[in-house]
């Protein structure tokens, strides 16, 4: 999501793309990986150099963030914040979230993984659920949803499933384009420089990693591959390999972790259980 919307931003022109760490930044954390200066090191940067870096950033600015909704820009009375800020976040179902994150943590740096207070992810994924997932992973991820469904209706909130972004990429241009108020970006623009870059393909083939990135400090050159975060082929059939990792017994675990301090309404949603 955060690619396809800083080449809808540039419109398709990518040369003077410095990495969507540099981008789009970090809302929440002191960015450390922010710079393009030093990219094979991670370095603490002072306030005012954040403050530096943000207010350079070409309008609209995009951000990434995993904070929690009750530490998110959005008000329920401030029409001044509401106006100046739009959310948009994409989700996909909690049953492939172990794989594809077993995955994307096995590639991390030990400095890197320093660097968000989480272990080291085990090579074996059974160990990585039982170990680290459930009893680690699961509680932020319940924290994250009790604010989420709370503020789900929030005019100034647009919520995307992974799966329906992939299948219309264009359809879900217009969406973001709509609710962050956006001029449309024409249609040919729109289908020949931007949509063809956001591709899996395109990716592999341009090295994805380095253009997306910018930096060598967060990931292992010989781990698994560190964005595309499935096997290879079509986004179907990658969201099918990540769900059929869980065993029954784990998919059954996951769902009780979840029930313990999640409404069934809200679980059901999470695990796409009514798509």
């Amino acid at each position: 999501l955060l690619w396809l919307l800083y080449v809808r931003r540039v419109r398709g022109d990518l040369r003077e793309c410095r990495g969507a760490f540099v981008e789009t930044p970090w809302l929440e954390l002191n960015p450390a990986f922010n710079d393009a200066a030093s990219p094979g090191d991670i370095r603490f940067h002072s306030y005012d150099e954040v403050r530096a870096q943000r207010v350079a950033l070409a309008a609209p600015r995009i951000f990434k963030s995993h904070s929690l909704w009750d530490e998110m820009p959005l008000s329920d009375d401030d029409e001044a914040v509401n106006a100046r800020v739009k959310c948009v976040t994409i989700l996909r179902s909690l049953y492939s979230m172990p794989a594809s994150l077993h995955n994307h943590m096995r590639a991390m740096t030990a400095k890197s993984q320093e660097y968000i207070n989480l272990p080291p992810a085990p090579a074996d994924f059974d160990t990585f659920f039982d170990k680290l997932f459930v009893p680690i992973l699961v509680p932020k991820i319940v924290a994250w949803y009790a604010g989420y469904w709370a503020r789900r209706r929030h005019p100034n909130l647009l919520t995307l499933w992974y799966e329906d972004v992939v299948r219309d990429m264009a359809g879900a241009v217009r969406r973001i384009e709509r609710h962050c108020g956006w001029e449309p970006i024409d249609e040919r623009t729109l289908r020949e420089r931007v949509l063809p870059k956001c591709t899996q393909a395109w990716m592999y083939e341009h090295q994805f990693d380095k253009v997306l990135l910018g930096i060598t400090a967060l990931f292992r050159r010989d781990g698994p591959h560190r964005f595309v975060r499935a096997p290879r082929g079509s986004a179907d059939a990658a969201t099918a390999a990540n769900k059929n990792v869980l065993s029954d017994a784990q998919r059954a675990r996951l769902r009780a972790a979840l029930l313990k301090d999640l409404p069934l309404e809200v679980v059901k949603f999470a695990l796409c259980e009514d798509r």
